[in-house]
């Protein structure tokens, strides 16, 4: 599942990069909160009986019963059949759910940057509209999927009209009005196979067709690329299906900087690092990575080529600050190293002044016991005066000795 975010090369950090961002976040989390959370996070493999949906209701018990959409495979899976089988282990098993997602929310970011870069004063109103639209259209690209339909069984109406019902896609596209037959012929448009199968009596918009054939089946393709050559070479295979795509060439999406870190002992860590870049890059160029996964004990992310460096620098000094550790010194073979920060000048005398016992300070200056007859009067000739002078152990076992060992 590839996660997106935001970003083109060219465009001028101001309000039209930013409005991109803000309607695709914006529709995406209205259609999170008024289709997944109230519908498909209901939908379960096996219905809860009368007792058991009355104590779900009353809080007393957990649905512990697998989310439908969860149940099937999106990309991958598993088959009897050793044909089918062997198609299936060409790409990562990812869930239904997790696969309809990345479409809906990849469409999303790429029409909104589209759009708003030919132009940045585009009708809001428009905006919102095929947006809305094109997540229906996303969504439910899988729709033969979702009702586990035998490979080339014709798609309904009725099995249109009755997934717009069970997932209360009428009430998330409000006024829009959008028949089954025209939903239909939408979703047939991101499979290029599929592609006016059932011709309309009366057409959608034509925004709304070239919509779903540039946007929804672009977001397809890459989450396609993504789960078929996972890691690196997905995000590789990503990058260039983006910068060669057709759809969008005319856009120019510009160059990106690969963040790829594999730590499986620290996904903890991995965690907060993307977290911490992901802001960073919100505050630098006033957008997120334009995709960003971590997946067993692998982060990858796209950043602008442009800002990168600062991106990283930035997000990096915010996950240093949100750990629990602090500066500190160690002594290994009685060379001293500096632990968890790269300090500056003002960093480094708050330690010496708060931090450092005296012990600490004294180790700091211990040298081989062979070069004390060397630095000895030249240390007391320089040091007297702020009395500072040596003041060497009688006892001096240790092959590295401080002038200054109390």
């Amino acid at each position: 599942m590839v996660v997106w975010g935001l970003w083109i090369r060219g465009w001028d950090v101001s309000k039209p990069f930013e409005k991109a961002n803000r309607f695709a976040s914006e529709i995406f989390g209205l259609f999170m909160e008024q289709v997944v959370e109230k519908h498909v996070l209901n939908e379960r493999v096996r219905p809860l009986g009368e007792i058991e949906k009355k104590a779900f209701e009353q809080g007393k018990i957990i649905n512990l019963n697998a989310i439908q959409l969860m149940s099937i495979s999106g990309k991958g899976g598993y088959s009897d059949d050793p044909e089918k089988f062997a198609r299936y282990r060409e790409n990562h098993n990812i869930t239904l759910l997790d696969h309809i997602l990345s479409v809906t929310r990849g469409s999303l970011v790429l029409a909104g940057l589209s759009w708003l870069q030919a132009d940045p004063d585009m009708d809001e109103a428009s905006i919102v509209e095929r947006l809305k639209v094109l997540a229906v259209v996303a969504f439910l690209h899988d729709l033969d999927k979702m009702l586990q339909l035998p490979r080339g069984e014709i798609l309904s109406l009725d099995h249109v009209e009755s997934a717009v019902t069970r997932y209360g896609l009428n009430d998330f596209l409000g006024d829009i009005s959008l028949s089954a037959e025209k939903i239909r012929f939408l979703i047939e448009q991101v499979e290029t196979s599929q592609a006016f199968r059932h011709p309309c009596t009366e057409e959608p918009k034509r925004s709304y067709v070239r919509d779903a054939k540039r946007y929804a089946q672009l977001a397809d393709k890459l989450d396609g690329l993504w789960c078929a050559q996972g890691s690196k070479a997905g995000l590789d295979a990503v990058i260039e299906r983006l910068n060669s795509d057709q759809a969008l060439s005319h856009e120019g999406l510009g160059a990106w900087r690969v963040v790829d870190v594999f730590d499986p002992h620290h996904p903890f860590l991995l965690d907060e690092l993307q977290r911490s870049i992901s802001s960073a890059s919100k505050r630098v160029s006033g957008i997120p990575p334009l995709l960003e996964v971590h997946q067993g004990g692998r982060l990858m992310m796209l950043l602008p080529e442009g800002q990168a460096d600062v991106i990283i620098e930035r997000g990096l000094e915010r996950l240093l600050r949100s750990l629990p550790y602090h500066l500190e010194v160690t002594f290994v073979q009685g060379k001293p190293k500096l632990r968890n920060d790269s300090p500056d000048y003002n960093k480094l005398a708050q330690l010496v002044d708060r931090d450092l016992s005296d012990n600490d300070i004294g180790q700091i200056f211990k040298i081989k016991k062979p070069l004390i007859s060397i630095v000895t009067a030249e240390m007391d000739k320089l040091l007297k005066e702020v009395d500072l002078r040596p003041s060497w152990p009688l006892k001096q076992e240790s092959a590295l000795i401080s002038p200054y060992p109390n």
